[in-house]
């Protein structure tokens, strides 16, 4: 079960001095791109996913990388201990090898909308095109 960082206590420690550094060292960088800067990386093409309370955790592996922008809501999340307090137009960046913790604010009611550069759950959308397939396909023979 999920439970939120106890990191939001304290301060996070301060980031290391170079972008580089924290990337190669496996990290977080949490940084606020401006509505034309966000637009200019594609975020508004990205597929969003809503995320309701508490919150969630996810793995990235050592060579891998995530890039999540906050759409809606608040919340924090925490990598190696570091917190950070997360909202709309918050883009958090995070290398492996990390584990990631979630947290979204609000209560049994709070949910937090997040857009991804690319589908994370290839399943659901395997899933989703086998049905719209399916579904052409008995419309085509019942014509």
């Amino acid at each position: 079960a999920f439970a939120p960082p106890a990191a939001h206590r304290g301060r996070a420690p301060p980031l290391p001095s170079s972008l580089s550094q924290l990337r190669a060292a496996g990290g977080m960088v949490v940084s606020s791109p401006t509505p034309d800067e966000a637009a200019d990386m594609g975020a508004r093409d990205w597929p969003q996913q809503v995320r309701k309370a508490p919150g969630w955790s996810e793995s990235v592996a050592e060579d891998g990388a995530v890039t999540r922008y906050v759409l809606s809501g608040t919340g924090s999340v925490a990598v190696k201990g570091s917190s950070r307090k997360i909202g709309p137009g918050s883009l958090v960046e995070v290398t492996g090898p990390a584990e990631v913790e979630w947290a979204v604010f609000g209560g049994g009611d709070g949910e937090m909308i997040i857009l991804t550069p690319g589908y994370e759950e290839a399943g659901l959308l395997v899933g989703v095109a086998a049905a719209l397939v399916v579904l052409c396909a008995g419309l085509v023979v019942s014509s």
